[in-house]
C-alpha cells in the first residue's frame, strides 16, 4: 500500500518514478504491437508511415487493423507524453526520463533492435 510522499525530494523521486513507468508501459506496449504487426519503427519515415498507413492494407473490421489503430494512437500519445515532460522538467530532464524507461524495457527483455526501441527520431526537436 502506498503512502503519501514524506517530504519534497520523496515526493520528487514518486513522480519521477510514475513518468518513467508511463512511458516504460506505452514503450512495451508500442514494441509488442509493432513486432506482431511486423511494422519497422526504425526510423522516422516507418515511424510516419506507421502512424499514416497503419502497415498494410488489411480489410479494416480485422484485428489486425485494431492492432494497427491502437499502435498509431500510442505512437501519438507517447511523443505527446515527452512533450508534455520536456516542457514540465526541460528537454534534458525529459530525454533522461525516456533513457531511463528505455533502460527498464532492456532489463525486463526487450532487445535493443526491436521495433520502437530506437529512441533516436523521438529526440529530434529536443
Amino acid at each position: 500500500m502506498r503512502t503519501e510522499p514524506a517530504n519534497e525530494h520523496d515526493a520528487t523521486a514518486e513522480h519521477l518514478r510514475r513518468m518513467v513507468a508511463l512511458l516504460d508501459a506505452l514503450g512495451a506496449r508500442i514494441t509488442r504491437l509493432a513486432q506482431v504487426l511486423d511494422i519497422p519503427l526504425d526510423n522516422p519515415g516507418d515511424v510516419e508511415r506507421a502512424l499514416l498507413h497503419g502497415g498494410d492494407t488489411v480489410p479494416p473490421h480485422d484485428r489486425h487493423a485494431s492492432m494497427r489503430e491502437e499502435l498509431r494512437g500510442l505512437l501519438v500519445l507517447r511523443y505527446n507524453v515527452i512533450k508534455r515532460y520536456a516542457d514540465e522538467v526541460g528537454a534534458q530532464a525529459a530525454r533522461d526520463i525516456l533513457v531511463c524507461a528505455q533502460e527498464q524495457l532492456l532489463r525486463e527483455g526487450f532487445r535493443p533492435q526491436a521495433p520502437g526501441m530506437d529512441l533516436r527520431s523521438l529526440f529530434d526537436g529536443f
